[in-house]
C-alpha cells in the first residue's frame, strides 16, 4: 500500500505549494532619536518608549489620538477640538509638550489628534521634563512640558531601496459602525541613483458606531510625499511634506453617572448616543513641509540644518452634554467656531565625536527658533434643547509665542559607563510683548554591569513662562514654572532580543497658574504646586525568533498640593499587552497569531481639574483583542500577499476612553476587521 501511494504521487506531478514569508512584527528598536542621546536604546539613562511601524500596523488605530491611548500612562483631555490643549497629551500625570513632527515642528490643534497613522514611521514617547532638549513649553499657553513629549517621525524617502505596499482594510462594529481604509506606500529612484522619492497615502471612509442613520459618513484623505537627494557621499538633503483633509460628523461624547451612561430626567444617554444634529461636522485641512540638509563636514563632525511649516484650519459645530454637571434647565452644551493654527521652525544642529583615550564623547549642540500661534473665533453656550449657535455671536481669540533655544548636550562612553549632561537656554516672546528667559539642565548615568544588566538614573529640570494666564492686575503672567524629575531604574535582558525595564520616578512641579477665584478664567497667581510619582514597567522584544511582545504597566500617584482633596485625576494603574507568534514547522507555517489586552483603572471625573464627587467616576475596563494573519500561497499569483482577520474588544465592553471635563468619549464596541496586504 505504501508503494502504491508513492507511485501515485510520482505520477500526479503536482506543482509545489509555496507560501509568502510573513514577517514577525518588530516592536523593539536599537536606537532612538528624540532624546538626542547617541546610545543604544537599552543603554540610555533616559526612558523613551517607541511605538514602531509594525506596532502601528498591527493595532490599526484610526488616528494618532487612538494610537497614543494604547500606551499606559498617556492620557488626553478627550478627543475633541474644543480644548485649547487639543492634540496635547498628559505623560506621567503631568502635561506634556505638544506633539513634535520629526523632532522639530510642533503640531497644533487637530494635527496632534487626527493625524493618519498611514504617514507615521514610528512614535517616540519621551518621559519626564524635556526642557534640556526641546524647551519647557510646547504650547502657546499654559504650563506644558513637565511630563514629557510625543515625537512623531513620518515615513521618509530611503536611498538605495525600492519597495511598495498596498493594503485594503474593512471594519464592522456592533451598532452598525463601518470603516474602510486604503493604504499605500511606494519608494524608489526618480533620477538615477541620487534622487529618491516616497509616497505614503491613506484614504479612510467611516461610519462611527455612534453616528445616527441618515448622517453623512466621515472621510479622510492623506498624502505624505518626501524626496531624498544624495549628490555626494558626504551630503544628503531632502523635503518631507504632507497634506490631509478630514470631513467627519461632530461628536462631543456622553454624560456618565456612577460609571454608566446617564439616564434620568436631566439627560438620556446610552453608549452609542450622539446628541449632535445632522449638519454638525468637523472640517479639517492640514499642510506640513520640512526641508532638511545633512553634511558630514569631517569624519567627526556632522551638521544638520532645516526648517518647517505646519498649518491647519478647522471649522466645527458640536453639541454634547454639558461640560459641567448637566442640569434639567441646561443639559446640553452647543459650540461652534473655526481655528487657524500655524507653526514655523528653523534649526542648525552639530554632532561632534571626540575620542580621548578610553573615553568617547558625542557632543550635540544647536540653535533653533519657533513661532507658533492660533487665531479664530468661537462660542460656547449652555442650551436646554439641541440647537445651533448663531455664528454672528462668535468671539475672536488670538495667541502667539516665539521661542529661541540654544542647547549643548554631551554623551560620554567610558568602558561600561554611559553618562549624559545637557543644558538649554530658552528665550520667549508672547504676542502681548512679554519676554522670559529660562535654563533647563539634565544629567543621567547608566552602567553595563553585564551586557544584559543595566541600572540607570537621571535628574531633569525644566522651566518655562506662564504666558496665556492673566494675573489679578489683568496682565499676562510673566514668571516661570519649574519641574524637576528624579528617576532610577534597571534594565534586564533574559534573552538576547528581549528587554525588561523597571523604573521609579517623582516629578515636582511648582509656580504654575492657580486661579484665585475658583473660575477657570482666573485671575491667576503663580502658586500652583503638584507632585506626580510612580512606577513604570515594560517588556519589549522577541522572546524567540518568531515570538514578539510589547507589554507595559504604569502606576501613577498624582497629588495637587493646593487642594485638600485626594482623588484619582488619572487611572492609578494602567497596563497594555500585545504579542504576535509566527507558526513554524506546521502545515500552517507562516501564519501569525496575535493577542492583546488593555486595562485602565477607574478614575475620577474633574471639571477643569476640580474634583466633582464620588458619583462622577469613570469605571475601570479591560479590553481583549485577537488576530490571525495568513500568508497567501504563491500559486495564487498575488505576489507577496497576506490575509488577516481580527476581533477588537472581544467581550463588547462599554467603556470610556477619554474625557474633556464631564464630557466622556466612548471606546469602540466589538469590532471585526479584515485586511488584505500586498508587497511588491
Amino acid at each position: 500500500m505504501g508503494a502504491r501511494a508513492q507511485e501515485g504521487a510520482a505520477d500526479t506531478n503536482l506543482p509545489p505549494i509555496v507560501v509568502t514569508a510573513t514577517a514577525i512584527s518588530k516592536y523593539r528598536v536599537e536606537e532612538t532619536e528624540g532624546a538626542r542621546i547617541p546610545f543604544k536604546a537599552e543603554e540610555s539613562p533616559q526612558v523613551v518608549d517607541v511605538l514602531t511601524e509594525d506596532f502601528i500596523r498591527d493595532r490599526n488605530p484610526a488616528d494618532l489620538d487612538n494610537l497614543l491611548l494604547l500606551q499606559p500612562g498617556v492620557y488626553t483631555g478627550g478627543k475633541t477640538l474644543l480644548s485649547r490643549t487639543a492634540g496635547q497629551y498628559t505623560l506621567r500625570g503631568l502635561s506634556g509638550s505638544q506633539v513634535l513632527l520629526n523632532g522639530t515642528v510642533p503640531l497644533s490643534a487637530g494635527m496632534g489628534t487626527f493625524m493618519d497613522p498611514a504617514l507615521i514611521d514610528h512614535v517616540e514617547i519621551l518621559k519626564g521634563p524635556v526642557g534640556a532638549v526641546y524647551g519647557g513649553q510646547g504650547g502657546t499657553l499654559g504650563a506644558y512640558g513637565a511630563g514629557g513629549s510625543i515625537v512623531v517621525y513620518q515615513k521618509r524617502a530611503r536611498a538605495d531601496e525600492t519597495f511598495g505596499s498596498a493594503e485594503l482594510r474593512s471594519s464592522f462594529s456592533e451598532g452598525g459602525g463601518q470603516r474602510y481604509r486604503l493604504l499605500g506606500d511606494v519608494n524608489g529612484a526618480v533620477a538615477g541613483d541620487s534622487l529618491w522619492a516616497r509616497l505614503p497615502l491613506g484614504i479612510d471612509i467611516s461610519r462611527p458606531f455612534w453616528m445616527q442613520r441618515g448622517y453623512d459618513w466621515g472621510q479622510s484623505y492623506t498624502l505624505a510625499p518626501s524626496i531624498r537627494w544624495e549628490t555626494k557621499d558626504w551630503l544628503r538633503m531632502g523635503v518631507d511634506s504632507s497634506i490631509s483633509h478630514i470631513d467627519r460628523p461632530g461628536y462631543q461624547g456622553i454624560s456618565i453617572y456612577k460609571g454608566k451612561p446617564r439616564k434620568d430626567n436631566v439627560i438620556w444617554n446610552d453608549w452609542d448616543t450622539n446628541h449632535a444634529l445632522p449638519g454638525m461636522r468637523d472640517n479639517y485641512l492640514a499642510l506640513t513641509i520640512m526641508p532638511w540638509v545633512e553634511a558630514d563636514v569631517t569624519e567627526s563632525l556632522t551638521l544638520r540644518t532645516g526648517g518647517g511649516m505646519a498649518w491647519n484650519f478647522i471649522d466645527y459645530d458640536h453639541l454634547g452634554p454639558s461640560s459641567g454637571i448637566p442640569t434639567a434647565r441646561t443639559p446640553y452644551e452647543a459650540s461652534t467656531g473655526d481655528t487657524t493654527a500655524r507653526a514655523y521652525n528653523a534649526y542648525l544642529h552639530a554632532t561632534y565625536k571626540l575620542e580621548t583615550g578610553p573615553v568617547t564623547q558625542t557632543i550635540v549642540s544647536g540653535v533653533d527658533w519657533t513661532l507658533q500661534g492660533q487665531r479664530g473665533k468661537s462660542s460656547f453656550q449652555a442650551v436646554a434643547a439641541p440647537s445651533y449657535i448663531d455664528r454672528s455671536t462668535l468671539a475672536k481669540t488670538e495667541t502667539e509665542v516665539q521661542r529661541m533655544g540654544v542647547f549643548l548636550n554631551d554623551a560620554l562612553e567610558w568602558g561600561d559607563l554611559r553618562a549624559m549632561v545637557g543644558i538649554r537656554y530658552g528665550g520667549y516672546l508672547s504676542n502681548e510683548g512679554n519676554t522670559a528667559g529660562t535654563w533647563s539642565p539634565r544629567a543621567g548615568v547608566s552602567y553595563l554591569v553585564t551586557p544584559w544588566l543595566i541600572p540607570f538614573a537621571n535628574v531633569m529640570w525644566s522651566s518655562s513662562p506662564n504666558f496665556g494666564s492673566l494675573g489679578e492686575d489683568g496682565r499676562e503672567l510673566t514668571d516661570c514654572w519649574t519641574a524637576t524629575q528624579y528617576e532610577a531604574g534597571l534594565r534586564v535582558a533574559p534573552v538576547n532580543d528581549f528587554w525588561l525595564t523597571a523604573s521609579a520616578f517623582r516629578i515636582e512641579q511648582d509656580k504654575t497658574p492657580l486661579s484665585t477665584s475658583g473660575s477657570p478664567n482666573g485671575p491667576f497667581v503663580s502658586d500652583g504646586e503638584t507632585v506626580s510619582q510612580g512606577i513604570e514597567l515594560s517588556a519589549v522584544g522577541n522572546i524567540r525568533r518568531n515570538w514578539s511582545v510589547y507589554a507595559a504597566y504604569t502606576l501613577i500617584d498624582f497629588e495637587d498640593k493646593n487642594s485638600d482633596q485626594k482623588y484619582d485625576r488619572f487611572s492609578p494603574h494602567a497596563a497594555s499587552f500585545y504579542t504576535t507568534y509566527k507558526l513554524e514547522d506546521t502545515f500552517l507555517s507562516g501564519t501569525v497569531l496575535g493577542f492583546g489586552c488593555r486595562y485602565r483603572d477607574g478614575s475620577d471625573q474633574t471639571l477643569r481639574g476640580m474634583y466633582q464627587g464620588p458619583d462622577y467616576r469613570i469605571r475601570a475596563f479591560t479590553v481583549f483583542d485577537a488576530s490571525v494573519e495568513w500568508p497567501l500561497p504563491k500559486s495564487w499569483h498575488l505576489g507577496d500577499a497576506s490575509l488577516s482577520f481580527a476581533v477588537k474588544n472581544i467581550l463588547d465592553q462599554g467603556y470610556i476612553e477619554s474625557a474633556r471635563n464631564m464630557q466622556c468619549f466612548v471606546g469602540d464596541p466589538r469590532t471585526f476587521e479584515l485586511a488584505l496586504r500586498f508587497k511588491f
